[in-house]
């Protein structure tokens, strides 16, 4: 069809289709992370000020499950361990920006105690995270994934996906 239609195609390099497996593996990270933060919200007893939070801000449930809003626990290593035990690499957590090395050696859940909101891609995949804090007390009151491989913050626009069909 592309040779009928006078369209060149050319093959990937072994770089491209490697960076295109590496993208996939991390948006299944980060789509795993998702769903584990928003079943947190959802079921976990230590979710209950969060869940609290959003019924006291006017959020529906429809709107919960829309904007797959989530809760990460006060742990250190929940996530890490949730996603090694999906089969996820502490590197590929470091590179999804999941998790921060510390300078000593070793790892940490970057968000502990959040509300945790997914940013996703222009086809709705979640690729990011933005997360705020509960306690007025704890700081920074916002806070999103840093630069990765999948996430830009100046290429991405929140909601851009629930929005194009409107725009």
């Amino acid at each position: 069809l592309a040779r009928q239609a006078g369209v060149m195609l050319r093959e990937r390099s072994p770089q491209e289709a490697a960076a295109e497996n590496e993208a996939e593996r991390l948006r299944g990270l980060i789509s795993e992370a998702t769903d584990y933060y928003h079943q947190l919200l959802m079921t976990a007893p230590q979710a209950g000020p969060a869940r609290a939070y959003l019924r006291k801000r006017g959020f529906t449930r429809s709107t919960v499950d829309e904007f797959q809003l989530g809760y990460s626990l006060e742990s250190w290593d929940a996530l890490r361990t949730h996603l090694i035990g999906r089969g996820f690499s502490v590197e590929e957590q470091i590179k999804a920006g999941m998790l921060v090395e510390r300078d000593e050696g070793g790892t940490y859940d970057r968000f502990r105690s959040r509300l945790m909101i997914p940013i996703c891609d222009r086809r709705g995949r979640p690729i990011a995270f933005g997360g705020r804090v509960l306690d007025p007390e704890q700081q920074p009151k916002y806070m999103n994934s840093p630069q990765t491989p999948l996430f830009d913050k100046g290429q991405v626009l929140f909601g851009y996906h629930q929005a194009s069909r409107a725009i």
